[in-house]
Parts: structure tokens; sequence; C-alpha cells
């Protein structure tokens, strides 16, 4: 158990906890000073994002100490006992060659009988879409296929304002499943490059940084320009 854990105490975890990650983030910011230096931001593109990470550093904080206040209430044990029943499962990767889907879970928490997985996300639109709906059916399955029970529930860390959280039931599997289903149709009728013609956004290059595709997929072409091709991948 970590020493500064261990000193916490009923009166003072909250402000321990803020302070403790705090530190932590300015040790791993300081750390990574180097590879910051090459995204040649200046000092208030720095400091936007430093404090942008800060902010939703002390959201996830302040849900997990209200997490933690609940857990001992409820329970009525011991601030540390607690501590270590609300450390998750995290990025774990789940590959399902039946379905042909692929994927990592962010954190992935037991209460009891109950199975929660959580994805965080930094959107600035706090809304759980159809899209993140898909992602989060399909984790359920990918789950389910590898332990042989079904999540309780799923939800979504926007870490720019608070966790949100839904039930797992039949209308989220089967519309994974469908979506699934219909992917696969398609692209076993489709076999040529041609036929995934890229979709350039700003989502492929940014100011201080790019897709992990860019280069493969050339999404704005040789010179820069939208060549219409590529891999699908932006």
């Amino acid at each position: 158990m970590p020493k500064r854990v261990e000193s916490f105490t009923p009166e003072n975890y909250p402000l321990k906890f803020q302070e403790a990650v705090q530190k932590l983030f300015l040790y791993h910011w300081n750390v990574a000073q180097p590879e910051l230096k090459k995204l040649a931001l200046n000092s208030d593109q720095e400091m936007f994002y430093f404090e942008e990470t800060m902010l939703m550093l002390m959201n996830w904080t302040n849900q997990f100490i209200e997490q933690i206040s609940g857990v001992i209430k409820e329970k009525k044990i011991p601030l540390q006992d607690a501590f270590f029943q609300l450390i998750p499962l995290r990025e774990q990767e789940f590959t399902s060659s039946k379905l042909s889907v692929h994927g990592f879970i962010d954190a992935i928490y037991t209460f009891g009988d109950e199975v929660h997985i959580i994805d965080y996300k930094t959107n600035a639109e706090f809304e759980i879409k159809e899209g993140i709906k898909l992602q989060l059916g399909v984790y359920s399955l990918l789950y389910h296929e590898k332990h042989g029970i079904l999540p309780s529930k799923v939800g979504i860390f926007f870490l720019r304002h608070k966790l949100k959280m839904m039930n797992v039931d039949e209308e989220l599997l089967n519309s994974a499943l469908k979506e699934i289903e219909a992917v696969h149709a398609h692209t076993s009728k489709c076999g040529h490059i041609d036929e995934y013609p890229a979709v350039p956004s700003r989502l492929c290059k940014w100011g201080t940084g790019q897709c992990d595709f860019y280069e493969a997929c050339k999404p704005f072409g040789e010179n820069g320009k939208n060549n219409g091709k590529g891999n699908g991948k932006n």
C-alpha cells in the first residue's frame, strides 16, 4: 500500500487525493518536456493544454472522491479498504475472432456481482450519441464473450464534465450486433482500396500532431491536397 494512502485520514483524504494527483501530473509534465518542445508550442498554447489537462484530472479526482466517500458510507469500511475496492482493471485488450472485433477498454470496475465498463473521452460535447453507444455495446459483447457474463452498466467519463452511465440491455447489444454484421457484409463485398475513399478532415492533421495513419493514408496527397483516395483512416 502506498505510504501516502496509508497516511490519509477520514478528515483530510479529499484534499490529499487532490494534492497527490496534482503532484503526479506536474512530475510527468516536467518529464515530458523534451517531447513537448518538439511540438513547438508557444507559451500561451502550452499553458492552455496544461490547464485543460489539470481541469480534466481534477474532474476525475473529484468523481473518485465522491465514489470513495460513498463506499465508505455504504459498507462502513476504512478509507484504505475502500480505495483498493475502487482500483479498476485498466487498458484491457479484447479480441473476438467470432465477431472479428478488437478493442481496448479503459477501465473495468467490479462491485460485488456487478461489472461496470468505463471509457474516457476528452470531448467538448457531453452527450452519449449513437456512435458512443455502439462502442459501449461492442465492449459489452467483447466482455461477455471472454468472461461469460454481461457487464451491468457501461458509461463514458467525459473528463471535461462528468461520468455518465447506462444500463446494458438487449437494445444496446442487438444494435451493436447489427452494426457489426452490416460492416462485415459490406466489407466482404468490397476488395479494392478505391472502394474505401479517404474522408479527410481536421482530425487527419492538426497544429500539434497528426493521425497515426497519416503517412500511410496520405489523405491530402503528396502535395498536401486531397487526392480522394486512401485506406479510409482519418
